[in-house]
């Protein structure tokens, strides 16, 4: 059974009396382990299709599995439930809260969650220890590097082990040294923790080293050329 499965997703947006479709007829299927690309222009509704797939957002036509549930008509509790425990995301911006620390910041999912404080702040410690980040287990996202910020974005998305890693442009808001740096991180957690990868990536530098590459164009979800 696929980690992830799309049956003729479609997604339309109704804009001055007429109606605009991002997406159309997307059927795709990611197995656990699997590494995936997902290019195209900019407005070809990567993102979108993103947002789809990670339930947060709802397609107007179609369906998103996950684990052979149907995710995209769940109720909302149920659908953040599973996002919580299976997904994990990670964004061009790192989305950290700035009047918490790191150690709070990659704590929060777990938090959520039920766990004891304690519990979720030994996760995170060692979640930010495995990212090179033990010694700013205090500091706030203000008086990190850019680098620093998305590493412990990484911590976070990664912290109750899902089993698939949504990621929206990870490294394009990064240098190429910093950029190198994260896309190291998130392969070698695939390949330890068999965790899935969907990165959504307007560098093909990055986009060559998933395991299949797939382009966004007029809606609909084809082979890469």
């Amino acid at each position: 059974m696929p980690l992830i499965q799309c049956e003729q997703l479609g997604k339309s947006y109704h804009e001055g009396g007429g109606e605009l479709r991002v997406l159309h007829d997307i059927n795709l299927q990611v197995e656990q382990g699997e590494r995936l690309a997902i290019i195209g222009a900019s407005g070809s509704g990567k993102s979108t299709l993103l947002n789809l797939l990670g339930g947060l957002d709802e397609p107007s036509a179609g369906r998103v599995l996950i684990n052979g549930e149907d995710f995209s008509h769940m109720n909302e509790v149920a659908r953040c439930r599973i996002r919580n425990r299976q997904l994990g995301f990670i964004y061009q911006f790192h989305h950290l809260l700035p009047e918490f620390s790191a150690l709070e910041n990659v704590a929060m999912p777990l938090l959520i969650d039920g766990q004891s404080a304690e519990q979720a702040a030994a996760a995170a410690e060692q979640a930010l220890a495995e990212m090179g980040l033990s010694q700013r287990l205090r500091h706030k996202p203000g008086e990190l590097s850019g680098g620093e910020r998305q590493r412990a974005a990484i911590a976070r998305a990664l912290i109750h082990k899902p089993q698939c890693i949504l990621a929206d442009e990870p490294t394009g808001n990064l240098d190429r040294k910093n950029a190198q740096q994260v896309i190291n991180i998130i392969a070698e957690l695939n390949s330890t923790h068999n965790t899935a990868l969907v990165i959504v990536t307007h560098d093909m530098h990055i986009a060559e080293k998933m395991d299949r590459i797939l382009e966004l164009e007029d809606g609909e979800l084809k082979l890469a050329d």
